[in-house]
């Protein structure tokens, strides 16, 4: 059985304004959809959100597993890292993943587990402002030689906290792994590279298959990801984009298994979606004033009827 697993605290947020309680409702809907995701491929998999002993998760799908542990939400990427191997201390399955809330999966993995190694990342885009190679956001595990992957992950955090204990919160963990790899073997790399180390055996993915990311504009959303695109991650300012997506091109397929009747709403969101999203692409051929007030126009109605927050703060 797959195991995927997330990892999600309120980072030291329990205020009870109307924004503080929008964003946590914003974060559970993530996980929630999520892990549906993980469902329509997977249907007999395990479920599981690691959080600590605070967050709260009201409102998370209850056939999700929650684990609560005692972690710092001040010290958050180095809180997960640590959260991570211990769970892979405990876990008795063989297949592991390691994912984002931020995340959709569109198409199975099986491919990966199929080959040799011990631990799989994907790299990002090697530009020359590109901070980290690796992206810490997803990675899987082949669990059975469990000595290998967690003697891995220990060198990893000791090269955290002894080079990178400024960065507890964000990106430390990255260049851990990074180092641990070592950057030089990253460069140049081709898919399905398995990188011998002392420690485990590390397998190089291509993130344009497993670790996508769509860019921060409307239109990478109008119409669906090709099937090549196994994970999608809506990192950063494209979380706005994940809802879109799902509204527009996978909550029918969840909805297909419940009542009859259930899914009318959903229909008819999807259907209203993809007639703006046809709008849109329509009047982006065009370059008038009365189209540029078009499609002003369709983005406001897009931002009324998708999600709060989308139209004017993403580039269009």
């Amino acid at each position: 059985m797959k195991v995927f697993i997330t990892f999600h605290i309120d980072n030291g947020s329990h205020g009870q304004t109307e924004s503080e309680q929008q964003r946590r409702a914003n974060y559970i809907d993530m996980i929630n959809m999520m892990f549906s995701s993980v469902d329509l491929v997977y249907a007999e998999s395990r479920k599981v959100l690691i959080t600590d002993t605070d967050s709260c998760l009201d409102g998370v799908d209850p056939e999700i597993e929650v684990m609560r542990m005692n972690l710092n939400p001040a010290e958050l990427m180095l809180s997960r890292l640590k959260a991570q191997i211990e769970f892979i201390k405990l876990c008795s399955d063989t297949e592991l993943v390691f994912l984002d809330s931020d995340m959709l999966i569109l198409g199975d993995v099986d491919e990966i587990f199929r080959k040799p190694f011990d631990v799989a990342f994907t790299h990002t885009k090697i530009r020359p402002e590109t901070k980290c190679l690796i992206n810490g956001g997803v990675f899987f595990v082949k669990n059975k030689r469990k000595d290998r992957v967690l003697s891995f992950f220990s060198a990893v955090l000791k090269s955290y906290i002894t080079n990178y204990g400024d960065c507890c919160n964000w990106w430390g963990d990255q260049y851990a792994i990074e180092e641990t790899i070592g950057r030089e073997s990253i460069y140049g790399y081709l898919p399905f590279t398995i990188l011998e180390r002392v420690t485990a055996d590390v397998l190089l993915l291509n993130y344009n298959h497993y670790n996508y990311f769509p860019k921060r504009e409307i239109r990478s959303v109008a119409t669906p990801f090709k099937a090549k695109r196994r994970l999608i991650h809506f990192k950063g300012g494209r979380k706005a984009l994940m809802k879109v997506y799902w509204d527009t091109y996978i909550a029918l397929k969840k909805a297909a298994h419940a009542s009859p009747y259930a899914h009318i709403p959903t229909y008819i969101r999807a259907k209203w979606n993809r007639w703006i999203f046809r709008q849109l692409l329509a009047v982006e051929a065009e370059s008038d004033v009365l189209n540029s007030m078009k499609y002003k126009i369709l983005l406001v109605l897009m931002s009324k009827t998708l999600t709060d927050e989308l139209a004017w703060k993403l580039e269009v």
